[in-house]
């Protein structure tokens, strides 16, 4: 996956290409205000994405809020929600697109992808963006995975674990 790192995200901005050795640097380099964004190409164009910091998920929930009215989340059908999540997360993460993507941004100063009619084509670029959020997640996150402890193979306690509900159970567990 190809990502860059840019000065915060300005539709105008040219990208920079990130390389091989400051890949290691992007955790840092987040930190020190920078965006990450990648290319994506959908079935309607090429759109310029970034990956969302934690200021960004906010602005999403606030954006998500804001378009039910301040009403809780448990008062919509999940099917509304998540559309709202979709559209509310692609209004923060893109950056640019193609050519009619532009002209309706500069038609209408105020435009969210709740305008766009196509349902499977805000699923596919948000997916998109989905993918890139992992991949960055990866990089920037810890290497290291939590090792699975063995459970111990011993003799059954049934006296300790009474009628026979939990039987078994206890296998494995060593007394302390």
């Amino acid at each position: 996956m190809e990502f860059s790192i840019v000065d915060k995200v300005d539709r105008t901005n040219e990208v920079e290409q990130l390389t091989e050795g400051e890949r290691e640097d992007v955790f840092s380099r987040l930190v020190m205000g920078k965006d990450v964004t990648t290319k994506v190409a959908t079935s309607r164009g090429e759109f310029i994405i970034k990956y969302p910091k934690q200021r960004d998920v906010i602005t999403i929930g606030k954006l998500m809020a804001y378009h039910r009215n301040g009403l809780s989340a448990v008062a919509f059908d999940a099917f509304p929600d998540r559309v709202n999540m979709i559209c509310s997360t692609l209004d923060v993460i893109v950056v640019s697109g193609p050519a009619w993507f532009e002209a309706a941004r500069k038609a209408n100063p105020n435009f969210s992808f709740q305008e766009v009619p196509d349902e499977e084509f805000n699923d596919e670029l948000y997916q998109k963006a989905s993918a890139f959020r992992t991949e960055m997640q990866k990089i920037i996150g810890k290497t290291s995975k939590p090792k699975a402890a063995p459970v111990p193979a011993s003799e059954n306690n049934k006296a300790a674990v009474g009628d026979g509900l939990f039987d078994g159970i206890s296998e494995g567990m060593e007394e302390h």
